[in-house]
Parts: C-alpha cells; sequence; structure tokens
C-alpha cells in the first residue's frame, strides 16, 4: 500500500487566510471534494445546511495547523474528521443553548404564575373584606366546593332564593367596586 502522505513545501504554494486563520491551497482544495459530504452530515445532525461551509472552513484551518506540527497520512479523512467533530461541538452547544432557554421559560412562566397566585389572593381578600357576614359565609362554602342546594340546611332557604341574593348582593359590591375604580382613574388624570 503507497503512503498517501501529503508534504507540500511552502515555498511553490502559498496559503491564503480567512476567518478561522491561514489554510493551505491543498487543505483548500479537499476541502471542496468533501463539501457536498459535509453538508449531507451537517444537515442530518444540525439540521442546518447553510453551517457547513463555515464548520468545514474552520476544520481547514485546524488542519493546515495540524499539518505544520505533524505529517497527516489521510488528508481527506482527517479533514472530515475535524469536520465531524465541529458539528458536534455545534449540536452541543444548540442543545445547551435550547435547554437554557427552556429553563428560562419555565422559571418566567413560574414568576407569572406565582405574582397572578399573589393577586388573585389579595384581590380574593380585599372582596372578603367588603361582602357582609352572611355573603361571606356563602362565598366560603362556594370556594370550599359546596353546591346552592348543599347551603339550604344552613340558611334555611331555597338554593335559588340564596343564588339569587347573592347574585344581587354580587353585582351590587361589583357596581361599588367599578364606581371606586372610576373616581381613583379620574383623580390621577386631574
Amino acid at each position: 500500500m503507497k503512503d498517501e502522505t501529503i508534504t507540500i513545501p511552502q515555498t511553490i504554494c502559498a496559503a491564503f487566510t480567512d476567518e478561522y486563520g491561514e489554510i493551505d491551497p491543498e487543505v483548500y482544495r479537499v476541502s471542496e471534494e468533501v463539501l457536498f459530504a459535509a453538508q449531507s452530515f451537517a444537515e442530518r445532525i444540525l439540521h442546518d445546511r447553510d453551517r457547513a461551509s463555515d464548520l468545514l472552513a474552520n476544520a481547514a484551518a485546524l488542519t493546515t495547523r495540524a499539518m505544520q506540527k505533524d505529517e497527516i497520512a489521510n488528508l481527506r479523512a482527517y479533514i472530515f474528521l475535524v469536520f465531524k467533530r465541529l458539528v458536534l461541538a455545534e449540536l452541543r452547544r444548540d442543545t445547551l443553548h435550547e435547554q437554557i432557554l427552556a429553563k428560562r421559560a419555565l422559571e418566567k412562566l413560574d414568576r407569572e404564575d406565582s405574582e397572578a397566585d399573589v393577586n388573585r389572593k389579595i384581590l380574593i381578600h380585599e372582596l372578603r373584606r367588603r361582602m357582609d357576614l352572611w355573603m361571606r359565609e356563602v362565598f366560603d362554602l362556594l370556594s370550599l366546593g359546596y353546591e346552592y342546594e348543599d347551603l339550604v340546611p344552613r340558611f334555611g332557604s331555597a338554593a335559588n332564593v340564596i343564588r339569587s341574593k347573592y347574585s344581587k348582593r354580587l353585582a351590587i359590591l361589583a357596581r361599588e367596586i367599578h364606581t371606586e375604580m372610576a373616581e381613583v382613574e379620574d383623580q390621577r388624570i386631574i
């Protein structure tokens, strides 16, 4: 088997530099040969064919630096191996980024939920404070899951009478709160 080690005298072919560093012309040529396979691999792993060119340029620059230190027996295989490692590093970075975004979204939802719970508790406390004793008792029992029919023995009235009385008082309370809110809004405008 013939040794496929590539040794390129630096005096014959000049290297060029891109954003990832110096790239040897032979490394560049071989990189172009593996571009289609690199794009397919990137599409399969990262679901992004376009990132293959950037990662392959980075692999070419890394391969050029490696060639300066050691001889590379199979340049094509070496470039593709470096490319694969870069793709997998991108995948880990993307996955980590997605996990961080998901964690932040959950934390935001938790904060919003707890803020909404606090606001709801304050609102319920304020409503209960404004209710008369009878209304507060009906409200508490309904909040605990009782039905109007369950309240008949306690209040000595039919379920529809309790429901009607509670609804009317609740409507009056809502009007009072609405009037107060309108007055506060008017004061802010002035």
